[in-house]
């Protein structure tokens, strides 16, 4: 009976270093981070467009199939992403150069510049 006991509790033991070791993992990773700009340029045959950030940096930024582009939040392709348009934008941190996690045009409100 003792050996049953000193077994499971091993194992329950084992199981809790695994979660343990688990949820730390994930809790390392970079927090998504968003930033704003507006876009200089959109080159789709490249599946990039060009931005100025709110810091005054510009930046090429691609875009894949994964990409969440959205306007007045209906999901759009990048050829409807125009030159002016300020958008606010997620990037994987892991890639180089930067790829666009999700994308999303922002709309001036009507009587508003």
């Amino acid at each position: 009976m003792k050996k049953y006991v000193l077994t499971f509790v091993s194992a329950m033991l084992v199981m809790a270093c695994l979660v343990s070791a688990q949820a730390s993992q994930v809790s390392q990773e970079p927090a998504a981070k968003s930033e704003s700009g507006k876009v200089l340029a959109v080159d789709v045959a490249k599946n990039e467009f060009k931005v100025k950030d709110d810091k005054g940096i510009e930046k090429s930024i691609s875009v894949t199939a994964d990409t969440k582009i959205t306007k007045e939040g209906k999901d759009v392709s990048l050829d409807e992403l125009k030159t002016g348009d300020r958008v606010m934008y997620e990037l994987d941190s892991s890639a180089n150069p930067p790829v666009a996690k999700m994308l999303m045009v922002m709309t001036a409100k009507p009587g508003k510049p």
